[in-house]
């Protein structure tokens, strides 16, 4: 199913905008500082809890006798 970029980014857009109208939002966002909040800071916790994660469970172990 193909979907038209226009039309797609045109409806999110509105959407978003209607949101923060109805949610009382004293700042209003642009759309690309939504879309950051919305998409790129979960996506970079994520990556930052999946390094911390290998690097808990690749971590050498170090006895000391």
């Amino acid at each position: 199913m193909g979907f038209n970029a226009v039309l797609l980014c045109t409806v999110v857009g509105l959407s978003s905008d209607i949101c923060q109208v109805l949610a009382c939002n004293p700042d209003f966002l642009s759309r690309s500082e939504l879309f950051d909040a919305l998409c790129c800071v979960p996506l970079r916790l994520f990556r930052i809890s999946i390094i911390w994660l290998i690097s808990l469970v690749c971590q050498r172990r170090v006895h000391v006798d």
